[in-house]
């Protein structure tokens, strides 16, 4: 376990830096003043002092009030909204802003319908619990600005902002809550690709296949160490956040990594020229779900159905239940698997899946990626979790967390 040295973490509060430019509209400057406000009150959260659980709970409280608007605002936004195609799966609107005037770029607006106050949304049982839909606004105002809360290096800050997605706007109402989120994704034959998986099925798997039939070893060799390098920097985001905070977001898979558009110089000529798609970095997204620890306090959500809570337990499915909404640093449901390792080894197995039903024995031309997840999660783990796979013939198209649970699963027996 990765904890917080108290020693050697400095929290400072940076103000924002001035926008000279004339064009910058009121609007936009009141939401930096907004976030200048909100990040204020986050560091605070910081500075309760260890396992003070009620001022940690009061500090949460003021955030939360921090970020209510009024309900006219949050009908406002809906009536101004364009539903988009890819519609959230835990219940959320997911669309773009029309005639929004504020900005050049595209911005993507995500709802969730519901009365909401503030006393459902905070809770303390053993730790403290929170609405996902809260808690999505509190991590996506934390991991972003993590270097205005407290002391990390530059290169940390400048790879978790690669990473991330910053908010433009948020706020809780009494009957919903809102985020803004600039616009992702990659166009390709007349569709917006926005994750990994979809990359994946829509380009890279015709492609690696054409390689393996056509044994064009040059290709796959110089793909291997392109997709260990995307993997390896996603996961140095993870473990960053698990050095700082303890980070878990419980809800890692390829449709939940999505894809951010490069430009500039294009250091993958080889396989752009055979048609992959190489100018991208990979986003960590879906943050509802995730938990963070705060001076040895840990956060983390409600479960949105009891029932459901309950039936994954009874279906065996306990493991998730651990590391998603226990309060607990291990995992009672498995020893052999270290909670801050479950993350990785999701997108590991949902990444290997894919790959294994392109070939089974695909890893043997990607040397590199077998080498870096065996570093990752333990060579022993790895060839087990290989071994499981390739005898499984698994194929993994929904109920994502049921199938990835149950894989996970039989690396504890």
């Amino acid at each position: 376990m990765m904890k917080l040295s108290k020693k050697s973490i400095k929290y400072s509060i940076r103000s924002s830096s001035k926008d000279t430019s004339k064009k910058k509209s009121i609007i936009n400057k009141s939401n930096s003043d907004s976030n200048r406000d909100v990040l204020i009150l986050i560091k605070k959260l910081f500075q309760v002092k260890q396992k003070n659980f009620s001022e940690l709970v009061d500090v949460l409280k003021t955030i939360y009030n921090s970020l209510h608007v009024s309900d006219s605002h949050f009908s406002h936004l809906q009536n101004i909204s364009i539903p988009l195609n890819k519609s959230g799966r835990s219940g959320s609107f997911i669309g773009l802003l029309k005639n929004d005037q504020t900005s050049v770029k595209v911005k993507v607006i995500k709802f969730y319908e519901g009365k909401m106050n503030v006393s459902t949304g905070i809770k303390h049982d053993q730790c403290i619990k929170i609405s996902n839909k809260f808690n999505e606004m509190l991590i996506n105002l934390i991991i972003p600005n993590l270097d205005k809360i407290m002391f990390i290096t530059a290169d940390e800050s400048k790879l978790i902002k690669t990473h991330t997605l910053r908010l433009y706007e948020y706020g809780i109402s009494s009957i919903g809550t809102f985020i803004t989120m600039p616009m992702i994704g990659i166009k390709y034959n007349s569709k917006l690709i926005t994750n990994i998986r979809e990359l994946l099925d829509e380009n890279h798997t015709s492609l690696l296949k054409k390689a393996i039939e056509e044994n064009n070893l040059d290709i796959l060799s110089e793909y291997d160490k392109f997709i260990t390098e995307k993997i390896t920097r996603y996961f140095e985001v993870l473990r960053i956040l698990q050095k700082y905070l303890n980070y878990i977001n419980s809800d890692v898979k390829l449709t939940n990594v999505f894809i951010r558009e490069t430009t500039g110089s294009n250091n993958n000529k080889k396989l752009k020229e055979y048609g992959f798609i190489t100018n991208f970095d990979l986003i960590l997204s879906d943050l509802e779900k995730s938990s963070i620890y705060i001076n040895d306090m840990k956060i983390t959500t409600i479960p949105n159905s009891k029932l459901k809570y309950l039936l994954y337990d009874l279906i065996g499915q306990g493991l998730i239940i651990d590391v998603r909404y226990g309060c607990d640093i291990k995992l009672s449901k498995c020893s052999k698997i270290n909670i801050m390792d479950f993350d990785l080894l999701s997108l590991i197995i949902d990444l290997l899946v894919q790959f294994i039903l392109i070939k089974n024995d695909i890893m043997n031309y990607f040397k590199g990626l077998s080498l870096y997840f065996s570093n990752q999660i333990g060579s022993n783990q790895f060839d087990k979790l290989h071994n499981i796979l390739k005898d499984g013939k698994y194929e993994i198209n929904k109920n994502y967390l049921y199938h990835i649970t149950n894989i996970a699963k039989k690396l504890c027996n």
